[in-house]
């Protein structure tokens, strides 16, 4: 399955409808926070999706700020990032995913797009669609092959 992981909209739903547009093929959508009303306000084209709240999405939303979900056998933690200190160090999200068993940690806030295995876990930050345009493509059948694209190109 084919997973499209995006962060950090703000309300750009114009850059959302043109990747939704642009990749028919997923199955999925995880958003990482900060614009998941936006999921709400475009075509999804059928697609699912699993979302966690951000700093900016307080008051708009009933989403939970940290979750763990699990598609087709990998576990994945997702959380916005905020609340772990992302900015400054990837141990204390590290630490999190650790506890909670995950193959796969998501998470935004930076808006700078991240991928690394750390103590087994693949860390995934797809930067900030809304602003740089950038998101990332999971392949359940493949986590080698995570593609991170640049709309703005």
């Amino acid at each position: 399955m084919k997973i499209l992981v995006i962060s950090d909209t703000h309300t750009n739903t114009s850059a959302l409808q043109k990747v939704i547009d642009s990749h028919p093929e997923c199955e999925l959508i995880l958003h990482m926070g900060d614009g998941i009303n936006d999921l709400r306000r475009v075509d999804r084209k059928g697609m699912g999706f699993v979302a966690v709240r951000g700093n900016c999405d307080r008051y708009e939303t009933d989403e939970e700020e940290q979750h763990t979900v699990k598609i087709e056998n990998i576990k994945i933690f997702m959380t916005h990032g905020h609340r772990y200190n992302v900015k400054s160090t990837k141990d204390l999200i590290l630490a999190k995913s650790l506890r909670e068993c995950a193959d796969v940690c998501l998470f935004g806030h930076t808006h700078i797009a991240f991928k690394e295995y750390r103590n087994g876990v693949l860390m995934l930050n797809p930067g900030s669609l809304g602003y740089d345009g950038r998101y990332m493509i999971i392949d359940t059948n493949d986590l080698n092959r995570v593609e991170i694209f640049d709309n703005n190109m």
